[in-house]
């Protein structure tokens, strides 16, 4: 059967569709070695978004001043963030379904000592995984594959190459850069999901898609 390997930033607690990417590839890879993305919507490595009576609110880890934007090297502040962030996720989810279930985990999460904004991440989305009984991947970072090339297409060849896959599974997004051709050049396949989160019961009124894995967690207990 063909290897499956999907590649994705290490964002923190991201949505759902992050999660069903892990559950169906066989090699997920945290790409920490690229430029943070700061400034726009899609600057989701150091936040994400829950909801609240009052609509959306970011949560947002508060990064270092550095000279460098590659997330391997980045790192939060110090200070009290830690304790905000549980009491800010306490006060809204306290209500839902599963909140004592969940809360324990997350508060461990969230008071995680990491060496970087990757590794805290990525301790974050391991866990989380292990909750959910998503243990058929095994996960490595860009960062200690020894890549040769920083083009975006020839990167995620050589990342499936030297995880010896032969499937691409990608983003949606992916169809607006990758080079279909190029990929197969080398041997590979992309195969772009398909997933679209189903509503489901949330606080506080209508269905609002693309939240943090958290918001899915508290309310139904699945991603």
């Amino acid at each position: 059967m063909a290897k499956k390997i999907a590649v994705h930033q290490p964002n923190l607690l991201p949505w759902s569709g992050y999660f069903h990417k892990i559950a169906n590839s066989d090699v997920f890879v945290f790409l920490d070695n690229v430029d943070i993305e700061l400034g726009t919507s899609k600057a989701i490595t150091t936040r994400c978004k829950i909801k609240t009576p009052s609509g959306e609110q970011w949560l947002t880890i508060p990064l270092k001043k550095s000279e460098t934007k590659l997330i391997q090297h980045l790192n939060y502040l110090e200070g009290n963030w830690r304790s905000k962030m549980v009491k800010t996720v306490a006060i809204n989810y306290g209500k839902a379904e599963f909140f004592k279930n969940v809360f324990p985990l997350i508060e461990e999460i969230i008071h995680y000592e990491a060496n970087s904004v990757a590794d805290y991440n990525i301790n974050g989305i391991k866990r989380i995984c292990d909750y959910l009984n998503l243990n058929n991947c095994a996960f490595l970072k860009a960062s200690e594959m020894g890549l040769s090339t920083e083009d975006r297409n020839l990167r995620l060849i050589e990342i499936c190459q030297k995880a010896n896959a032969e499937i691409y599974f990608s983003g949606r997004g992916g169809k607006n850069y990758h080079d279909e051709s190029l990929f197969e050049d080398h041997g590979l396949t992309i195969e772009y999901t398909n997933y679209a989160q189903t509503p489901y019961k949330q606080l506080y009124g209508e269905f609002i898609p693309g939240l943090s894995i958290l918001d899915s967690l508290f309310n139904k207990n699945e991603i």
